[in-house]
Formats: structure tokens, C-alpha cells, sequence
């Protein structure tokens, strides 16, 4: 269905009219609209499954699942997801007019799919070999994520992961550093040079004295912020 057109603006009018329709048949399944938004924040293909899995019940999800890929609105294999990438552009359009594309619910999705991609990184350590994998894993729908997103989106979930973790796990945590550090290059990218640099200091003064100067996060940060005061 998806290959028989272009990919312009004719395409696009036809994917949303199918998509909308598709979900209109689908209310009886309400988990399905949730699970084509959520993914449509993060690479087209190869989407893991356990990435969904917190969006409901197992059997509510094998059930919206299958569903939407009976509707041709996602692709299945034993492990992933794939969605196209026009049905993915439509399904992060808002759209009042259509209920299916309310900007509080698009709003939602795109947070989720942030969170969930912050919680696979939660536990991994990116020193550690072994764990390299899993950051290969999130790579390719954290660059696409990055891509569909505002620099101000990214600063807000950098800012509330910084507080959280300040608060569960104290400031000197190698976390919390490392979320600060986050922070500080979220405001460099998004021009705010006057917060990026004096918390970059900041966050290098207390990681020099909580870890080392030879720490590799300490030369990260040092790192920062000498490209920081460069810009």
C-alpha cells in the first residue's frame, strides 16, 4: 500500500486518511492508538518489542499488535516492530480535528518514547564492554528521536532526569554527574551558552572532587566545556 505512491504531500493526505480510518475500526482495541504513537518517535524499523512493553498488559499488547498489523499499520517479527516512515510522519502530526491525533496525546507519546528509551540506559554501564550492545540497540531511535524533537524538548526531560536522580541518588552519584553533564550540553546545543557553561564548571569542579580528575566522565565534562567556551 505504502510503496504505490510518492512520498509527497498526495501520499502523506492518503497515509492520514488510511490511518484514521484504520483506527476508527480499532476502538474497540484502545491500546492500539497508544502503541502506533508511541513508535513513531523512534527509527522505522527494527523497533524491540520490550521497548512496548510497558505500555500494557501482555495480552492487551499481543492483541493491539496484531490488530495493526492486520491494518498493514506496522510490520511484525518475533522480536521487533517496523512502521513506515510516512505512517510514522502522520502519526506525529497533531491534528485537532482528528481524535486520533490530539496534540496532548502526540504530546504524550513523544514523552514516552523518551522515558522509555532513557530507562534502557538506566542500568547499562557505557564503559563496560558487555554492555555496548544495548546502546547499539537505542542508538539508531535515539538519533531519530533527537531529529523529530525541539532542542527545548530535550533540555526539559535532561532538566527533570537531573532532578530526579539528584534527589534518589544524591549529587555526587556518577548518575546524577552524568545527568548534569547532559543538561549542560542540552543548553549548549540549544544556544544558551549563560546555563551551559556555568554548570558544566560546576559539574566539573564536583566531579574532579566526588571522582577524580582522571575519571573518564571528569575528561568528558572537561571535555565539554572547553568546546562550550569555544562556541
Amino acid at each position: 500500500m505504502f510503496t504505490a505512491t510518492g512520498e509527497g504531500g498526495d501520499a502523506r493526505r492518503t497515509i492520514a486518511r488510511v490511518w484514521h480510518v484504520t483506527l476508527d475500526h480499532l476502538t474497540d482495541t484502545p491500546l492500539a492508538g497508544t502503541v502506533s504513537r508511541v513508535p513513531a518517535w523512534w527509527a522505522s524499523d527494527q523497533v524491540p518489542r520490550d521497548f512496548l512493553a510497558g505500555l500494557g498488559t501482555e495480552p492487551d499488547m499481543h492483541e493491539a499488535l496484531g490488530r495493526l498489523a492486520a491494518h498493514s499499520m506496522i510490520s511484525l517479527t518475533g522480536s521487533t516492530v517496523s512502521v513506515h516512515r510516512l505512517v510514522q510522519a502522520v502519526t506525529r502530526t497533531p491534528a485537532d480535528e482528528d481524535p486520533h491525533r490530539l496534540p496532548g496525546d502526540i504530546a504524550s507519546a513523544r514523552d514516552t518514547a523518551t522515558t522509555t528509551l532513557a530507562t534502557a540506559l538506566d542500568g547499562p554501564d557505557p564503559w563496560s564492554p558487555a554492555d555496548w550492545p544495548t546502546y547499539r540497540l537505542v542508538l539508531p531511535h535515539a538519533r531519530a528521536l533527537l531529529d523529530h524533537t525541539t532542542t527545548d524538548t530535550a533540555t526539559t526531560h535532561h532538566a527533570r532526569a537531573t532532578h530526579s536522580r539528584q534527589r534518589l541518588l544524591g549529587p555526587d552519584h556518577l548518575d546524577s554527574l552524568t545527568s548534569r553533564n547532559n543538561l549542560a550540553v542540552a543548553y549548549g546545543s540549544a544556544g544558551d551558552l549563560g546555563r551551559a557553561i556555568p554548570l558544566h564548571e560546576a559539574t566539573l569542579t564536583d566531579c574532579e572532587r566526588a571522582l577524580g580528575p582522571d575519571h573518564p566522565t571528569t575528561k568528558i565534562i572537561r571535555q565539554n566545556l572547553g568546546q562550550a567556551r569555544r562556541t
